[in-house]
């Protein structure tokens, strides 16, 4: 073949391989245009399927909100009904029961029981849903030791906010009771706020904080104080004679248990008792262990404290003739074998029966 022929021959060939070559690029581009075209479509699928989603999500945080709101309201109910079914059946043993023990049981279940106790400061229980469990703890408390105080004094002859802290009246010893325990508070609740920096609020600094300001109240007027302060105010008269009977009956506690005359077969007002107290009378410690004298030692002391607020803001805490009698009366005898910690136990109870009588 000629060298033109050759030439002619290499041309052809390269013609044709150009030409496949643009058929092949333009199949591929055409391929790439439909592969785009196909994205495109299923991005447009993907952004309905997440407009869908995002429609589903809030369908499902409003029904989550409204399933929250729903449990938060059903708890609610629940603590409400709860809390007052257990006050309902202690208030209701309270009365019952005819032994001090039994009755300083369910009186501090009745006061541990109130919706205050259970506030948690978490969702609604902020501090304006405090107040208004406070107040009706008070109301509920003070309108039902009311009860009690008017009975009391519907008796023939019937002393007008005795203190005497030796009656066998049941509802006295329901008093007493009540008295002795107002400064309990719900330990479970005690503990998870004390995390938190927040104080328990008991029944007795409820009502010693409000009588504290009673001057000022009357000066400025209910919108200057919590509302819990006008509640307790409303019943000064039955809260002033609750702290005198606390001032009284703890001492008279510490008294029974030391004498031993805290048997209901041993009626104080009997002619032993009376005796001891005419004639003086030796409490034998032997009879006492160490965790015993301590708890009388604090008796005493809250008994003190009690009548030292009540003498501050009302005169007179008003302690019981027969009581003082009785403990001004108390010589002790401490066993020679008792330990050194057992003799300054007892040194500090005597300690403290003096400080007491001093309020008198």
């Amino acid at each position: 073949m000629s060298r033109d022929g050759r030439l002619c021959s290499f041309l052809s060939f390269v013609f044709c391989s150009i030409t496949l070559m643009s058929c092949s690029a333009f199949d591929d581009m055409e391929h790439m245009k439909n592969t785009t075209n196909g994205m495109a479509s299923t991005t447009d699928k993907m952004a309905s399927t997440t407009d869908k989603m995002a429609s589903t999500t809030d369908q499902l945080n409003e029904k989550t909100g409204s399933v929250l709101d729903a449990t938060l309201n059903m708890y609610i109910d629940m603590r409400q009904g709860n809390s007052w079914m257990i006050r309902d059946q202690a208030w209701h043993n309270l009365l019952a029961f005819k032994e001090i023990p039994a009755k300083l049981a369910e009186a501090g279940a009745f006061f541990q029981a109130m919706e205050a106790q259970l506030w948690k400061n978490e969702f609604f229980d902020d501090i304006e849903n405090l107040e208004v469990l406070h107040v009706a703890a008070i109301d509920q408390f003070f309108r039902k030791a009311q009860d009690l105080i008017i009975q009391i004094h519907k008796e023939p002859f019937a002393k007008k906010f005795s203190t005497n802290p030796f009656s066998q009246d049941n509802r006295m010893k329901s008093l007493y009771a009540l008295a002795a325990t107002s400064h309990m508070v719900n330990p479970n609740e005690e503990a998870i706020l004390k995390q938190r920096g927040i104080e328990k609020h008991s029944m007795l600094k409820l009502i010693q904080d409000s009588l504290e300001v009673r001057d000022e109240f009357n000066e400025l007027g209910k919108d200057a104080f919590p509302p819990h302060v006008a509640e307790v105010l409303l019943f000064e008269d039955a809260a002033v004679y609750m702290l005198r009977l606390r001032s009284n009956f703890l001492a008279a506690m510490a008294f029974g248990k030391i004498s031993g005359l805290d048997d209901e077969n041993n009626i104080v007002r009997s002619m032993d008792a009376f005796g001891k107290m005419l004639f003086g009378w030796t409490a034998d410690m032997k009879k006492h262990n160490l965790a015993e004298v301590l708890t009388y030692t604090r008796w005493i002391d809250e008994a003190t404290r009690a009548c030292d607020w009540v003498r501050e803001f009302y005169e007179s805490c008003k302690l019981n003739d027969d009581l003082y009698k009785l403990l001004k009366k108390m010589s002790v005898k401490v066993p020679e074998d008792s330990s050194d910690l057992f003799k300054a136990a007892v040194d500090a109870l005597q300690i403290s029966v003096s400080h007491y009588l001093q309020r008198r």
